[in-house]
């Protein structure tokens, strides 16, 4: 990859440590103890969608975009949210294992990945 395309994948690898941060840090006290937080979905689903569009925008514009790569994408996002689920559960820091956040991840890369194929459409339509 020449050095100039490297700059667009600055900011999904600075989200991608952000919400591995958020995703394991200590937060117990700044949430409110509900047996179903919805909101707490949402983020979920919002952080992966995010995510997975900040990178598939990278590949966009560095010209390196294909359906190979995207579908890559989306196979590390699903094993980074798989895995921080799995490190929560093991991990004494108020944090805890949760199949409904697995599935909120999912979604959100669904959705960002749907995203990242019609912003793609579009760019090449008028790029």
């Amino acid at each position: 990859m020449i050095k100039k395309e490297k700059k667009f994948f600055l900011v999904p690898i600075l989200m991608t440590v952000v919400v591995i941060f958020l995703s394991l840090a200590n937060l117990s006290q700044l949430e409110v103890d509900l047996v179903f937080d919805f909101s707490d979905k949402l983020k979920h689903i919002l952080a992966y969608m995010v995510l997975t569009f900040l990178y598939g925008w990278a590949f966009i514009k560095s010209r390196f975009y294909s359906m190979k790569k995207l579908l890559l994408i989306v196979l590390l996002l699903f094993v980074l949210g798989t895995s921080i689920e799995f490190l929560q559960g093991m991990m004494r820091n108020g944090r805890q294992f949760e199949y409904l956040d697995m599935l909120a991840n999912t979604v959100g890369i669904g959705l960002g990945m749907c995203i990242t194929i019609f912003m793609n459409k579009l760019n090449y339509k008028h790029g």
